[in-house]
């Protein structure tokens, strides 16, 4: 929780495989993305094979789309632990395979 006892965007997370309390430091980019839609559909493909997963700066491009390049786009962010199987399950979705 954060000083004034409200959640932050890690800490309310609850999914299989996301310990309670986890902050940003504990989760790895995979992927970026300029498009906040592919980064959803590769979030929901990444959660569907059993891969928790956030976004970050969604909002941000969102708010100045001009600037994605400059932010560095949509962040897609796993738990350490499991960066090699959500990379793993991206380079499926890149060959076709989805």
């Amino acid at each position: 929780m954060s000083r004034d006892g409200s959640a932050t965007m890690i800490e309310s997370i609850n999914r299989p495989g996301t310990a309670a309390g986890a902050t940003l430091s504990d989760f790895v980019t995979v992927d970026t993305f300029t498009n906040p839609l592919e980064a959803h559909i590769a979030k929901g493909l990444l959660e569907s094979e059993g891969v928790s997963a956030i976004l970050d700066s969604e909002h941000h491009v969102w708010a100045a789309w001009p600037y994605s390049q400059t932010l560095g786009g949509v962040r897609l962010l796993v738990p350490a632990p499991h960066a090699d199987q959500a990379r793993a399950v991206l380079a499926r979705l890149r060959s076709g395979e989805f």
